[in-house]
């Protein structure tokens, strides 16, 4: 379902120019491809092992 959506003209030209240069066909495909990169980077921001628990000292941490 179509919908319509109001962005400011700055933003407009820029989803233009990259619709244009990177060879999208319409602008959702623009916004779709913004929207994977902004998740990908997300998931980078956890580093490689994004399930592992946080360090945690345990009470006895040194020996003296």
């Amino acid at each position: 379902m179509p919908t319509t959506i109001q962005v400011k003209e700055d933003v407009y030209r820029v989803l233009k120019h990259m619709k244009g240069s990177m060879g999208f066909e319409t602008y959702d495909d623009v916004i779709r491809m913004l929207l994977k990169a902004k998740k990908i980077a997300a998931e980078d921001y956890f580093g490689r092992y994004p399930r592992l628990k946080t360090f945690a000292r345990e009470e006895l941490d040194r020996f003296d």
